[in-house]
């Protein structure tokens, strides 16, 4: 997912409020639904929740939509079957848990939590939520951490690991599904650059994120794959919320100047257009070039999630 969150959770908390079915606070469509074509949107939201991130499985066929409510101090992970975006699974958890989660390519999701009252050996553990099942916990207590992140990328998890140092670095590393007690294995080399959002493709084999060397430097995107790294620096001030389109040639990211998801064409690290008019943080284009964005909003505040066939847009970029 495009929100890079760490996840706060108590456990018990997420034990006893995962449930599954049909939501009493469902996606409403909104004055602009029934388009995902052209530039008009599809937008929806949820009953006062905000929209914290969004994830399609690697065929189009889910998608994954994470929310928050301040109301009650719970948030929620839904699995929308697409394009009838049909509710297929769902569960709720604590606010902070569900900032960020990953979708795999039969519908799952996977989200970390951490029990802030436990001791280092027991704080952060692993969830999945299988299609029509309820959430449960995938094995023993996770071997490092922080995490921050998760995506789904050549059948495995990717996560973002800090080091507290000194000095202080990170690096993205793979989780092993079946036993996330294990030491992780390194994916990039650790730096001690600066690091906010990060993302990869369904196959693994393309990552992208931005780096700096401390607070209002310039900004950096790195975009590495087979072997090889770019690295692009974006006009203005930049951005963050980064994915890359189906073709991998260009970079989507929310400029910071315009809080609008902007394409930034790799090959000549020049800017090319705006997917919308409409002020994005963040969101992930699918394989069949539908746009899922959560649109901007500020603290407390809820807002939508917003569908549209950028397809076109991207092709001619």
């Amino acid at each position: 997912m495009s929100t890079i969150v760490v996840g706060l959770t108590l456990v018990a908390a997420l034990v006893g409020g995962c449930s599954t079915g049909s939501s009493t606070a469902g996606p409403t469509t909104g004055s602009t639904a029934g388009a995902t074509t052209g530039n008009v949107a599809d937008c929806r939201s949820f009953g006062g929740e905000t929209v914290e991130a969004v994830a399609w499985s690697s065929g189009g066929e889910f998608l994954a939509v994470s929310t928050s409510s301040s109301a009650d101090g719970q948030g929620r992970i839904r699995v929308f079957a697409w394009p009838e975006m049909n509710l297929v699974s769902q569960a709720q958890t604590d606010v902070l848990a569900v900032d960020d989660a990953a979708i795999d390519d039969a519908g799952g999701v996977y989200w970390f939590t951490w029990d802030p009252m436990a001791d280092d050996g027991s704080a952060r553990q692993l969830w999945t939520l299988a299609v029509g099942e309820s959430a449960t916990m995938v094995g023993g207590p996770l071997a490092a951490g922080p995490y921050v992140g998760l995506v789904w990328a050549g059948g495995s998890l990717i996560a973002m690991e800090g080091d507290p140092g000194p000095p202080e670095r990170s690096r993205l590393v793979k989780i092993d599904i079946a036993h996330p007690e294990v030491s992780p294995a390194g994916v990039t080399a650790w730096t001690t650059r600066l690091w906010s959002t990060f993302w990869a493709d369904r196959s693994g084999g393309w990552i992208v994120w931005d780096e700096y060397d401390e607070a209002g430097a310039p900004q950096d995107f790195v975009v590495q794959h087979d072997g090889k790294r770019q690295v692009v620096r974006p006009p203005g001030y930049g951005g963050g919320e980064m994915t890359l389109s189906p073709d991998h040639s260009s970079l989507i990211y929310q400029r910071s100047e315009t809080a609008r998801l902007t394409v930034l064409d790799l090959k000549s690290g020049q800017v090319t257009g705006e997917l919308s008019q409409l002020e994005f943080y963040g969101g992930e284009v699918s394989s069949a070039g539908i746009l899922a964005g959560l649109t901007a909003h500020g603290p407390g505040e809820s807002n939508e999630l917003c569908l549209l066939d950028v397809s076109d847009q991207l092709r001619s970029s």
